[in-house]
C-alpha cells in the first residue's frame, strides 16, 4: 500500500490534500502536524484508520523514534513552513529556522528513507513570490530568475534549492511546485476571496484594488485548492526528479468580477471601492502553466462552481 508522509498537515494545502488523497486514492497518510496544532483540527483525521497524525516540529531534526513513528513511506510532499510576507520582514530569523533549517531537517530524514525504504518522490511546494514583481504583461516561467522582494521569498528559494541539492548530493527524487492564488475550504479567513465572502454577506463595503498602472481592477489567476492537490498527485506520478513545475488556473479574472460573482452567490447587493495601490507597492507575479500542461495535466474546476462551494462551506461556519 502506498503512503505519504505530509508535512504541514494540519494547514490549508495540507488538510485539502488529506482529505483529497483519502477521497480519490486508497493510499494511507502520514500527517506531520506541529505539536501546538488544536485538537479541533486534529480531531477531523485523528480516527480515520488510513491516517497517522505525527506531531513534530521540524525546527528540530526527525530522530530516531520518530522515525519509527512514521513508518515506511513512499513519497514525502513538503507543505509545512510560515507564509505570512509581512511576517517574515518583521522576524526573519524565526522564518529561516522554519523554511530553511525545517526543510533541511526533513532532507536530511529523507535521505534515511532512501537508504532503507526506497523514496519514489519528493515534492516541495514553493511560491510565485520566488520571482517577484511581474511587469504588466510579462509572464514569468519556471527557468526565469529570482527576484524575492521579502525573506518569505528568499527562504522559499533557499529551501527548494536544498531540494536540488539534495538530489545531486543524496539522489533524493526532489519535484518544485509553484503555486499561486489558491482558494478553497480551511483558507485563512483573512485572505482576499474568503475576506469578500465574509464582508459582501454583511453587506459591508469592500476594498478592490487597481492595478498598478491605476487603470482597471487587478487581474488573478485563481486555481480551486482541489485542482492544486489534483495536480500535486498528476506530479507524484509523472513529474521527473529534478524539475520545476507551475501549478496555474486557466481563466483569468478581475478582483471586481471576483467579487461581483461572489455577490450573485450570496443574493447581496455589493458596495466597493476601487483603491488605487500605494505607489511603492508590487505588483503580483503571473507564471505561465504550460510546462505542466504539456506533460498532461489541466485543472478540472470551474471559477464559478468553486466559488459557489467556498460561499457555501463558510456559510455552514465549517
Amino acid at each position: 500500500m502506498c503512503r505519504f508522509l505530509i508535512t504541514g498537515g494540519a494547514g490549508f494545502v495540507g488538510r485539502n490534500l488529506t482529505n483529497y488523497l483519502l477521497r480519490e486514492t486508497d493510499y494511507n497518510i502520514v500527517s506531520m502536524h506541529r505539536p501546538t496544532i488544536s485538537k479541533r483540527i486534529n480531531d477531523q483525521h485523528h480516527h480515520n484508520p488510513r491516517v497517522k497524525v505525527i506531531y513534530h516540529d521540524l525546527i528540530k531534526p526527525i530522530n530516531n523514534k520518530i522515525s519509527q513513528e512514521i513508518g515506511n513511506i513512499d513519497h514525502i510532499v513538503h507543505l509545512a513552513g510560515l507564509t505570512q510576507i509581512s511576517k517574515s520582514v518583521e522576524d526573519p530569523i524565526n522564518f529561516i529556522n522554519n523554511n530553511v533549517i525545517g526543510t533541511a531537517n526533513l532532507l536530511e530524514y529523507a535521505t534515511t528513507v532512501k537508504n532503507n525504504h526506497g523514496l519514489k518522490k519528493f515534492l516541495y511546494l514553493s511560491t510565485a513570490e520566488v520571482f517577484g514583481p511581474s511587469p504588466r504583461g510579462l509572464i514569468f516561467q519556471e527557468t526565469s530568475p529570482y527576484n524575492p522582494c521579502s525573506p518569505y521569498a528568499a527562504t522559499k528559494i533557499a529551501a527548494q534549492e536544498l531540494c536540488m541539492t539534495y538530489l545531486n548530493t543524496h539522489n533524493i527524487p526532489s519535484i518544485i511546485a509553484y503555486s499561486m492564488n489558491t482558494f478553497g475550504p480551511y483558507q485563512n479567513q483573512q485572505k482576499f476571496i474568503p475576506l469578500l465572502i465574509q464582508k459582501i454577506s454583511k453587506e459591508e463595503r469592500v476594498s478592490i484594488n487597481l492595478d498598478c498602472e491605476g487603470a482597471a481592477p487587478s487581474r488573478r489567476n485563481y486555481l480551486h485548492v482541489d485542482d492544486l492537490c489534483d495536480a500535486i498527485l498528476y506530479l507524484i506520478k509523472n513529474g521527473i526528479p529534478g524539475e520545476k513545475y507551475t501549478i496555474a488556473a486557466d481563466e483569468e479574472s478581475n478582483n471586481l468580477e471576483i467579487a461581483k460573482k461572489i455577490s450573485n452567490i450570496l443574493g447581496k447587493k455589493i458596495n466597493y471601492n476601487l483603491t488605487k495601490k500605494e505607489k511603492n507597492s508590487l505588483s503580483l507575479p503571473h507564471l505561465s502553466g504550460k510546462k505542466l500542461r504539456d506533460l498532461g495535466w489541466s485543472p478540472k474546476r470551474d471559477l464559478e462552481s468553486g466559488l459557489k462551494e467556498m460561499v457555501e462551506w463558510m456559510l455552514k461556519g465549517v
